[in-house]
């Protein structure tokens, strides 16, 4: 069990990072693309129309969130000492 929760943990681990990456790439190419316009969804950035690109980008981010949401449900437990940690000496100090 241990074994195939370290798998999965490494698989969300490697797409969180891929999609981190293309996000970043997608927006600051998006960014840096002319704006406005009346043919603005037809304009071409590294033979990508900007349309594709904002939905590719868009569909990435709904990606991230559900692959984050499975990485905090995964390490649930972790979250839960951490916190108690970090709040209990917080707590101590007043």
């Amino acid at each position: 069990m241990r074994e195939k929760k370290l798998y999965i943990n490494y698989v969300v681990f490697i797409l969180l990072s891929v999609l981190g990456v293309a996000m970043l790439v997608t927006g600051l190419i998006l960014w840096a693309s002319p704006k406005g316009g009346h043919y603005c969804g037809y304009v071409t950035v590294l033979g990508v129309t900007k349309a594709k690109l904002k939905r590719f980008h868009f569909y990435t981010g709904i990606a991230l969130t559900v692959l984050t949401t499975i990485h905090i449900a995964l390490n649930w437990n972790w979250v839960v000492k951490a916190t108690n940690i970090v709040l209990g000496k917080s707590l101590q100090r007043r």
